[in-house]
């Protein structure tokens, strides 16, 4: 891939430690799947080229009624990881009926229950984007008891999983901006029956699931997943009904002050959605010209540049 005609992603990545799996959040990795999130808005043959520019060797591409992403994996400073990222919301009618669809559903438990303690659901458009790309494979525990097991349907990332991802140390992390991180979140808890060593990191998520599956959801994650808010992002306070919740280790990110660790600067979920209203009327009343802040704060650049704001572990290139 010798054109340089394209749009550059990942700059200064040569001086940035590579992701690696741990159990706290580490500024360094946010900025590695902060960029692959937005990345994931690009071309195929864009994500490619940039993928190859910073070391990734092999890339596998998804894209089915209107959910996008890849997997690629990359071969490290002597440990390999991996990095399955899903694209946000478009301006078309596919990503904006999967948001505005509310309804609930019940989903199966990955442990094997059909509805586990239940019942647990998610939010229904994201769940039906998540299942139109996942895939048909067996988990390792139904694929351990027989000697041949197969389940015939559309191949997906959870085939790519199982088959392009030998080490079960391999970090995988899952990620994703918006929508993209809605399905990323029920990506990375329905991984862990393929490969043991998932780690979350989404950037503003809104929410995805009922109490109960969220509990499931950091039970099983654990500290190894995080959700990036940034200011007054809208799209992590909504759907705002219906009982969903967000998962736990929320990572704030304040305009003025950068990551909070406490967080109770964080503006509550009904000011923010007054703010919108006021944002929209604003909006229209200066023919356009302000700008509804609290859409430009969920924009991924954003993220970007709140994750960029704090010291970035320097990369030392292995012997």
């Amino acid at each position: 891939m010798t054109s340089q005609n394209y749009p550059r992603y990942f700059e200064n990545a040569e001086n940035i430690a590579l992701p690696a799996g741990s159990e706290r959040y580490e500024p360094h990795t946010a900025w590695w799947l902060a960029q692959c999130s937005r990345l994931a808005y690009d071309s195929k043959l864009n994500i490619a080229n940039n993928l190859q520019q910073v070391g990734f060797d092999r890339v596998f591409y998804f894209d089915m009624r209107g959910t996008q992403g890849f997997l690629a994996i990359h071969p490290g400073d002597g440990h390999e990881f991996a990095v399955l990222a899903f694209r946000g919301t478009e301006k078309n009618y596919i990503d904006i009926l999967t948001d505005i669809f509310i309804l609930r559903t019940k989903l199966p438990d990955v442990e094997g229950k059909e509805y586990g303690e239940g019942p647990l659901f998610a939010h229904a458009g994201f769940l039906r984007a998540f299942q139109a790309v996942w895939g048909t494979a067996l988990p390792n525990a139904i694929r351990d008891q027989m000697n041949e097991a197969e389940w015939i349907g559309a191949r997906g990332v959870s085939d790519i999983i199982q088959e392009k991802i030998e080490d079960p140390r391999t970090p995988l992390f899952v990620t994703g901006h918006s929508l993209g991180g809605a399905i990323a979140t029920l990506s990375a808890y329905h991984a862990l029956p393929y490969h043991p060593s998932v780690y979350l990191y989404t950037f503003g998520s809104p929410r995805v699931v009922n109490a109960l599956l969220g509990k499931k959801i950091d039970a099983v994650l654990d500290t190894r997943s995080y959700r990036c808010v940034y200011g007054d992002d809208i799209v992590p306070r909504v759907p705002p009904l219906f009982n969903y919740t967000h998962i736990n280790q929320v990572v704030y990110f304040d305009p003025v002050q950068g990551r909070m660790s406490n967080k109770s600067t964080m503006r509550n979920d009904l000011l923010v959605i007054l703010m919108l209203h006021l944002d929209a009327l604003l909006f229209f009343l200066t023919l356009k010209a302000r700008k509804p802040k609290t859409t430009l704060a969920h924009a991924i650049a954003a993220y970007i540049r709140a994750v960029e704001r704090e010291p970035l572990k320097p990369r030392v290139p292995s012997r």
